[in-house]
């Protein structure tokens, strides 16, 4: 895994209503994650979350969410189950979070929070494909695993070359790997 990879996050809220969510893995396509809390009248306790794909479109709604860790329709239990974008992080609410509102102004519109400091880190290094034994990362995670009949090494990124010492460990490691099973 790169160095400086992360979830993007977002917390709305404080206190005893501050709802944290991470998206689902990590990356910058997690910045492009928008949400909306809807709180019906009533009084209920319940509470309505969309959450937005910005560059997709891709909408997810769940409805009638609770902060009770009793209910089916507990908070951070929904989402696991049923979001392709984020989990809960951290402490669950124990109040409703805020609704998201209206915009003010000659056309009022959703008020969409975004989520922030997702990243797909650094670039690829020779040493983060060939790795270490002793650490089993990099080509070396695959003495872990008991058969592996192809190498495929993908490129750092679109356009760059592999460096030639990389190639040159992976063909001693599979020539190694070989003689040794």
């Amino acid at each position: 895994t790169p160095a400086g990879v992360g979830k993007a996050t977002v917390t709305v809220g404080k206190d005893a209503g501050a709802l944290s969510l991470e998206a689902r893995s990590p990356g910058a396509w997690g910045n492009n994650i928008d949400l909306r809390i809807e709180v019906p009248g009533g009084g209920t306790g319940m509470f309505d979350l969309k959450l937005r794909d910005a560059t997709t479109g891709e909408l997810e709604v769940f409805r009638n969410l609770s902060v009770d860790a009793a209910s089916p329709r507990f908070v951070k239990r929904v989402l696991e189950s049923d979001s392709q974008f984020v989990r809960m992080s951290g402490t669950a609410p124990t109040a409703t979070p805020p609704a998201s509102g209206l915009s003010t102004g000659a056309t009022p519109t959703e008020n969409w929070v975004d989520f922030t400091g997702g990243s797909d880190g650094q670039d690829l290094v020779s040493a983060d494909y060939i790795g270490t034994a002793t650490a089993k990362s990099g080509l070396y995670a695959l003495d872990t695993v008991d058969s592996v009949n192809l190498l495929c090494v993908a490129q750092p990124k679109f356009g760059t070359e592999i460096d030639t010492s990389v190639w040159a460990e992976a063909a001693r490691y599979c020539t190694a790997r070989r003689a040794a099973r």
